[in-house]
């Protein structure tokens, strides 16, 4: 296995953000994108904020989009999930590594000439 995958930066600590830290390294390098040792550092920053997102997704489900908590002198008042807004600020960050790493169509249509995901555009769902 490449060094790479198998070195995730300090910043990868969990199990599920070293696993989703594999899977992006495989999605990425199966893309076609050549990977040099210092990428793994982007690479593990992503993982990271995909699973917080991933997190922070679930909280929202779980929880709703609006909360009721205790208020000033004993009252309840209602606000916003504050899940909502760390993920719309880590949303763009997310963005901006994915497309680095070629993992949006704008951004794969540079690399592989010929339809997307370089198949013949069956992508079998109408069977599904």
């Amino acid at each position: 296995m490449s060094a790479i995958k198998e070195n995730p930066p300090p910043c990868v600590v969990t199990f599920e953000q070293r696993d989703t830290y594999r899977t992006l390294f495989d999605d990425v390098t199966n893309n076609g994108v050549e990977m040099q040792y210092h990428d793994r550092w982007a690479l593990g920053e992503l993982a990271v904020n995909l699973v917080d997102m991933i997190h922070l997704r679930k909280h929202i489900t779980d929880e709703g989009a609006a909360m009721t908590v205790a208020g000033d002198k004993g009252s309840t008042v209602t606000k916003r999930n504050p899940s909502i807004d760390v993920l719309q600020k880590i949303q763009p960050v997310v963005i901006r590594l994915m497309k680095e790493f070629k993992m949006m169509p704008n951004s794969r249509k540079q690399l592989m000439p010929g339809p997307v995901g370089g198949g013949d555009g069956d992508d079998g769902w109408d069977k599904v």
